[in-house]
């Protein structure tokens, strides 16, 4: 659902997730274990991208430590990816 620059709206995002779209604003607005989807307004609609929705994904894998056969460097290499910016 995403468009040809990986920028999709966060309802485009629970569709594609098969979550409710609170749970996909919830990301943004609290996060999960601590960490926050990346998102950015444009035009009046809250949008992320592939690249940040994968980088949330792998930051909350690591906080919950359940990289299993993972190194913890391997797990610290994804949680910086996300704080990076």
């Amino acid at each position: 659902m995403a468009n040809a620059s990986g920028i999709l709206s966060l309802t485009q995002l629970a569709k594609r997730e098969n979550v409710h779209v609170s749970t996909a604003h919830r990301w943004h607005l609290k996060g999960v274990r601590g960490v926050k989807l990346e998102t950015f307004m444009r035009g009046g609609v809250r949008h992320s991208t592939d690249e940040a929705v994968d980088r949330f994904y792998a930051a909350i894998t690591a906080s919950s430590g359940a990289m299993a056969g993972q190194s913890s460097q391997q797990a610290e290499t994804a949680l910086n990816a996300l704080t990076k910016r």
